[in-house]
């Protein structure tokens, strides 16, 4: 019913042909029936939530972060407004890298606390040389309140 098919097998066809392109504003309605037990549904938040973990492992290793360049915990942000309002994905997410990478035994998942363009914003501002000490928490505040306004993510 969503894009207008009269069954799953069309719809599936027509993914797996490339005529149809999943969208954003599916995924209240795959949570929903996931939530509800829907095995199709429950699959494809299991995927994502993996795929977004193999994400974050490649990130990882881009970066030359194995175990003996991380002797303690360390942090994983997650942002977006799906970690926040199902948390299951987040633990999806967590399984599959503590799976695939052996140092992540002591990772530790956080939310991002500020806007995204946050960060950017205070790189801009570094490169530029000034100082961001002083300026970041009155920043990370100001985006933040914007962001709780607009709704942004």
């Amino acid at each position: 019913e969503l894009a207008g098919f009269d069954s799953a097998d069309s719809f599936i066809e027509a993914i797996g042909r490339g005529q149809l392109f999943p969208k954003a504003e599916w995924a209240p309605l795959i949570f929903s029936e996931a939530a509800n037990g829907d095995s199709a549904a429950l699959g494809i938040v299991q995927r994502c939530g993996e795929e977004l973990g193999f994400s974050a492992l490649a990130v990882l290793n881009q970066l030359g972060m194995d175990s003996s360049f991380l002797p303690q915990a360390f942090p994983v942000v997650l942002s977006g407004s799906l970690f926040r309002l199902k948390p299951s994905l987040a633990k999806i997410v967590e399984r599959t890298l503590m799976a695939h990478a052996p140092y992540a035994s002591d990772l530790k998942l956080i939310e991002l606390a500020a806007p995204p363009v946050s960060g950017a914003i205070i790189f801009i501002m570094n490169e530029l040389g000034m100082n961001t000490d002083e300026l970041r928490p009155n920043l990370l505040e100001t985006a933040s309140a914007i962001n709780t306004k607009t709704g942004d993510e």
